[in-house]
């Protein structure tokens, strides 16, 4: 058959343009008809906003055809209401904003508006310029974890170095709602909801990473088999009271920005070892660090720096540490009816064991 061409779809459509309606004036078509009915759309062109009533007027759409042994491509969809939309929301996209709202580890809410004034939304105040914006964003259509990341200014009283760098933001909860501000009785899309990730800050900025809720998913739900146990102290299934096995005391010395001593707890050296101390006065304020060695005399040695040098006279409070062993459980808390562990259980030595051949 000849590369003979046929026109196979002419739309011409015109309505009154007086109530923002969409005027076609050309819509055209070319297939090479060489029997596999390919073609390509090497073009798309003119969009044209009729500023009399807001209506939209298509005035060119040309469709090229290239023959199938250069770049064959099948025809599958055209779909001309997605410009149609695309221009008729233009006046409602003029008020629109992002909404954030953010739950942090201590439980303390902070809520911001993209936008030059604050939002009333469900009662609540979003706060005018959120001291931050999107630099990245990654999403999907599968269960695979989007994630997204923030990049800010540290401008607002409400968001500081010290929080950051204290851990205040570490697992916190945010959601990224749109909403009109200008009738926000008309309710929110939620863009997106998750967990703040690693968070660096320095003197005047910060950066953050942003995951969706289908991190979550990456959560394991399946008990593992150890022979230490598998919770957390002072969760419901350990069954210990946390208040019970806390102290308070003062810091005394300071040794470097891993360590200090504190007076005022007289436990043995070894009690707060992989537990938790929380700054409660001074620069640190509010900050927590995961104990990584409890000495005698009060000497308590952390993972991580803190943001603030400790200074004598910061008050803590310190709790027990666990170290998951039977031994520990029996000993320290007599809790060994709740322990969830399995001493018992043959390690990997007794798994790449051979028989003794004789």
């Amino acid at each position: 058959m000849s590369e003979a061409t046929r026109v196979t779809q002419f739309a011409a459509e015109e309505l009154d343009a007086g109530g923002g309606s969409v005027d076609f004036t050309q819509v055209a078509a070319e297939e090479l008809d060489g029997g596999g009915g390919s073609v390509d759309f090497t073009q798309v062109a003119a969009e044209e906003l009729d500023g009399g009533g807001g209506s939209v007027n298509v005035t060119q759409l040309v469709l090229e055809v290239l023959a199938e042994d250069v770049f064959p491509a099948r025809l599958t969809q055209f779909r001309t209401e997605a410009l149609v939309a695309s221009s008729m929301a233009g006046d409602a996209a003029a008020t629109t904003c992002d909404l954030w709202r953010i739950r942090r580890r201590d439980a303390t809410v902070l809520r911001f508006a993209a936008l030059d004034r604050d939002v009333v939304y469900g009662g609540e105040v979003y706060s005018a310029a959120a001291p931050f914006e999107a630099t990245a964003s990654e999403s999907n259509r599968t269960l695979a974890a989007g994630q997204m990341e923030v990049a800010g200014i540290l401008s607002s009283p409400a968001l500081s170095a010290a929080d950051l760098l204290n851990g205040l933001y570490d697992d916190a909860d945010y959601t990224v709602m749109l909403v009109d501000w200008a009738d926000p009785g008309r309710g929110v899309e939620v863009k997106r909801a998750g967990r703040i990730g690693t968070v660096k800050a320095g003197e005047t900025q910060f950066s953050a990473e942003l995951f969706d809720d289908a991190r979550r998913l990456d959560t394991p739900v399946l008990d593992v088999v150890s022979p230490e146990c598998r919770v957390v102290l002072g969760s419901a299934r350990c069954g210990i009271v946390l208040a019970t096995w806390t102290r308070t005391a003062t810091v005394t010395s300071v040794d470097g920005a891993l360590q200090f001593t504190g007076a005022g707890f007289t436990e043995a050296a070894g009690w707060a070892t992989y537990g938790r101390v929380t700054m409660t006065s001074g620069a640190n304020a509010g900050a927590v660090r995961d104990v990584r060695i409890h000495g005698a005399g009060g000497v308590v040695g952390v993972w991580e720096p803190w943001f603030q040098p400790i200074a004598v006279g910061d008050s803590f409070s310190i709790t027990a540490g666990c170290d998951k062993r039977l031994a520990t459980c029996r000993d320290r808390f007599a809790n060994v009816p709740n322990f969830r562990g399995f001493p018992s259980v043959p390690g990997t030595d007794a798994l790449i064991r051979y028989p003794d051949a004789r």
